[in-house]
């Protein structure tokens, strides 16, 4: 849903929520809506539809005609109070995205302060600057592709970017160390380093596996969020009691 109605006011995507409702005759399938918690998406389902109509059946319209023969003000009232009713209980439950807001807990964490001034945060930003110096030299850049290595840029929004980063230093990182000699930086990774940001990556990877199982746009994903949950405590608990040095305090 997100894909499709990008960045736009509530009343805006309950509008265009309806209107994807009537172009696929969606009208009583829809039970609930997953969104990310985007404050836009979370209003859109709190807010009425001034030109929604209510789709009446012919038997409905049949005895609503026999009635306007002989009307009841009192009745009237009753049936406008109970037609209001149940176009504010149309828009269906909103239900928030388990992978989007299980991208926010890992973004936040490694966001946190007190994750950026620890030894394994601030080799964490020392990649990502070695990277970006590799990827502008065109001397690192054709030594790496002799070697047939890719180092991948980190995406801010996207902690899942940050260990595709990772991942693609420490798979050698003396080759990465060698392609920097040639443009002299000013940091390289030591094999202190190397280990930090392997537990780090031990830490993260439970949760890119995670986001395979909850992130599905053609399938049915909800099922999957318990089993999800459990396996991801299943697996923290296992690394916590384990014996990192770097990140056992991210671990718990």
């Amino acid at each position: 849903m997100d894909s499709f109605l990008g960045r736009h006011t509530a009343e805006n995507i309950a509008e265009a929520y309806d209107n994807v409702v009537e172009k696929f005759r969606l009208r009583a399938k829809v039970k609930k809506v997953v969104s990310d918690n985007a404050f836009s998406m979370i209003k859109a389902f709190q807010v009425s539809l001034p030109e929604f109509t209510l789709h009446k059946t012919i038997e409905e319209i049949n005895e609503n005609n026999e009635k306007q023969l002989d009307p009841d003000p009192e009745q009237e009232m009753l049936e406008e109070g109970a037609d209001l009713r149940a176009l504010l209980a149309y828009l269906p439950e909103r239900v928030s995205c388990f992978a989007h807001r299980q991208q926010l807990c890992i973004k936040d964490c490694l966001q946190d302060s007190d994750f950026a001034k620890s030894y394994v945060g601030k080799q964490l930003g020392k990649v990502a600057k070695i990277v970006n110096s590799a990827r502008k030299s065109v001397n690192a850049t054709s030594y790496l592709q002799r070697k047939k290595m890719t180092l991948r840029a980190q995406n801010v929004t996207r902690w899942n970017s940050q260990l595709a980063m990772l991942r693609s230093v420490l798979k050698d990182h003396k080759e990465v160390n060698a392609a920097l000699t040639l443009i002299q930086p000013r940091e390289k990774l030591t094999n202190q380093d190397y280990l930090a940001l392997s537990e780090l990556v031990s830490v993260l990877l439970p949760f890119k596996e995670a986001m395979k199982q909850v992130d599905g746009e053609n399938i049915v994903t909800s099922s999957c969020i318990c089993p999800v949950v459990l396996g991801l405590l299943k697996a923290m608990e296992q690394l916590k009691n384990s014996n990192l040095q770097y990140c056992q305090k991210l671990a718990a």
